[in-house]
């Protein structure tokens, strides 16, 4: 069979409009893995375990987005007021995403909610709302800038080779408890966890700001995505997909 071309196929998990009935997603996540090389899909709503596994079979990456807020009930918690909209459909079918990409050896990169997600699917918990739980010492919403500081060592760190650095910022919600396995590894001046790595895996980081906004001026984010896209085309390479 003839080999594929060389570039990555990746996945990207879509908001859902359960009025509607529709997935979809910002361009911005498209152009930032097109124009670091990689072809993006967006990625069906899944009922079953078995079809996160083929769906993940058929990939070299997938991409966790940004969207609503996640059901607390997942991580054991009462809704509070604050909490913004929810998607159970959503948050159904990346449940099975998680549990499938993270039964493989699959790239993969957390967004936002992405590093939300990856955290709660896996046994973690979430701040509901950062004003009213922790306080605002630092505006995490609306777009506004601010600093992280990255540790050394980290896969960010090497990916940036600097620290701190400047991200956007347009959650109100963070990871507090992180599960098992996942390790952060960068904070904002106010303690929230603003990027991930994962136990034992070198292809795998989650960051909860948005590169993908940012791609077009700011460097950093073009090497996130830079990084990302080169660990799925040598995914793509040691599994040898054909079509």
């Amino acid at each position: 069979m003839k080999n594929r071309k060389e570039k990555p196929l990746i996945g990207i998990a879509c908001s859902y409009n359960e009025k509607d009935k529709r997935i979809c997603v910002n361009e911005t996540y498209f152009n930032a893995v097109m124009q670091s090389g990689g072809i993006p899909a967006a990625l069906p709503y899944v009922r079953s375990g078995e079809n996160a596994a083929e769906v993940i079979a058929a990939l070299d990456g997938i991409i966790f987005a940004g969207g609503v807020d996640i059901d607390p009930t997942l991580y054991g918690e009462e809704r509070l007021e604050k909490c913004g909209e929810i998607c159970a459909v959503r948050d159904f079918s990346e449940n099975l995403y998680v549990k499938a990409v993270l039964a493989s050896d699959m790239p993969l990169l957390g967004i936002c909610r992405g590093i939300q997600t990856l955290n709660v699917f896996s046994g973690g918990s979430l701040y509901q709302d950062i004003p009213s739980e922790k306080g605002i010492s630092v505006c995490h919403e609306k777009g506004n800038a601010h600093e992280i500081v990255i540790n050394s060592g980290s896969i960010l760190s090497e990916i940036v080779n600097s620290s701190p650095i400047t991200v956007n910022s347009y959650h109100h919600q963070a990871v507090k408890a992180p599960a098992k396995g996942i390790i952060p590894i960068a904070y904002s001046h106010d303690g929230i966890i603003e990027a991930v790595e994962f136990e034992g895996r070198k292809n795998a980081l989650a960051v909860q700001f948005h590169p993908e906004m940012s791609f077009g001026d700011d460097e950093n984010s073009r090497k996130i995505f830079g990084w990302f896209v080169t660990e799925c085309s040598g995914y793509r390479k040691r599994n040898n997909f054909t079509i």
